[in-house]
């Protein structure tokens, strides 16, 4: 008995522990699962450490900046070598037929001379430069354009998503208001109906009265119902554009009164001409990119060679013949179909970047 009274108690024990660990957890995701916004400060505060769209723009931004650098790099374009080993162990050697007399023999013969060497090791660094490179420097200067252009991209996302927040917000403050309103309407209409129902019990009142007094009432319950079901919309947007997990309970504690936003929304229609300012310069720097492709380029060569013949196997050990080079070697690209309409599509993309550059300053004036 005491054996199966402990047991018992151990059970006991434990399903209070994880009942209680179960109700910490539940208070805990309770606790998670909610945010406050009592200002617009606080929703923009949220909106850039959680949007997606901020996250994005960080990665873009990130990507150019890596670009730039690549093209950098690329200007000069150095390949090459730090070091090439090779190894060559010929197997079978190849086989001359030499006059015989040359050996001491009859004349009219011939004799099998084996030519070359068994084992070769060699060792090679390269180097090439690119001193003439249209391309790479054409590149480069696309590079900090796009960068540029990155940026501006950046600045009207962020300034379009702010906006679309601030009208879901502005809506759900403006359908809260009129929530208050229509519950004060609804408890007019309530308190109204009760004292016509009364006077209509007593006959001081006729049927009419009662009808218009009930009528009244469903249609103020029915405006209540219908404004809580549209703030559930407006929330749900709001949720979306900001990121925020749809089992998330939110509560706006700000009211309309000295509701300012404006500072958060940038002047699109300037940064639209800048936008589109950069993308003209763009396809501009794109054309000539593909024109400089185009252009020769010269390069200056550098090689070391160390090379090792052995007819015994040893890889390293012996003496080494040493060989080198320096030289420029300059190259000119025949046209190709591919070039020639990289080149007209840059064109018409700069033309058409053009274009866009003076309809967006239209909206200026």
């Amino acid at each position: 008995m005491k054996g199966q009274f402990h047991r018992l108690l151990s059970i006991s024990l434990l399903l209070v522990f994880f009942t209680h660990s179960a109700n910490c957890e539940e208070n805990v995701d309770q606790q998670e699962a909610s945010l406050v916004f009592s200002s617009f400060d606080e929703v923009i505060q949220y909106l850039n450490a959680e949007s997606y769209t901020e996250k994005n723009n960080q990665i873009e931004l990130e990507k150019a900046q890596k670009a730039k650098l690549t093209a950098a790099l690329g200007a000069i374009d150095i390949t090459g070598n730090i070091l090439s080993a090779q190894f060559t162990d010929n197997t079978t050697l190849g086989v001359s037929l030499f006059p015989a007399e040359f050996f001491g023999g009859e004349p009219g013969t011939f004799q099998e001379v084996q030519n070359g060497v068994r084992y070769n090791t060699n060792l090679t660094y390269s180097l090439d430069v690119k001193v003439i490179n249209p391309t790479g420097w054409t590149n480069l200067r696309l590079a900090k354009i796009n960068q540029e252009l990155v940026l501006s991209n950046n600045v009207i996302s962020r300034a379009d998503l702010n906006e679309n927040v601030a009208s879901a917000y502005f809506n759900v403050l403006n359908i809260q208001e009129q929530i208050k309103s229509s519950e004060v309407n609804e408890q007019i209409a309530d308190t109204l109906f009760t004292i016509t129902e009364s006077l209509y019990k007593e006959g001081q009142v006729n049927q009419q009265d009662w009808n218009d007094s009930k009528v009244n009432l469903i249609q103020a319950q029915e405006d209540l119902r219908q404004l809580n079901l549209l703030l559930e919309q407006y929330v749900v947007s709001f949720k979306l554009l900001c990121n925020i997990p749809s089992n998330v309970n939110i509560q706006f504690t700000k009211n309309l009164d000295n509701l300012i936003v404006v500072d958060y929304i940038a002047e699109l229609d300037q940064q639209d001409v800048r936008n589109a300012l950069l993308q003209e310069e763009y396809y501009k720097q794109q054309y000539r990119n593909a024109q400089s492709q185009l252009l020769p380029v010269v390069s200056l060569q550098l090689s070391n060679s160390n090379n090792l013949y052995n007819q015994e196997f040893s890889p390293l050990d012996g003496d080494w013949i040493n060989s080198n080079y320096i030289g420029v070697r300059a190259s000119i690209p025949i046209p190709s179909a591919n070039t020639l309409t990289s080149a007209y599509n840059a064109k018409f993309e700069h033309e058409m970047a053009q274009n866009r550059t003076k309809k967006n300053k239209l909206t200026l004036f």
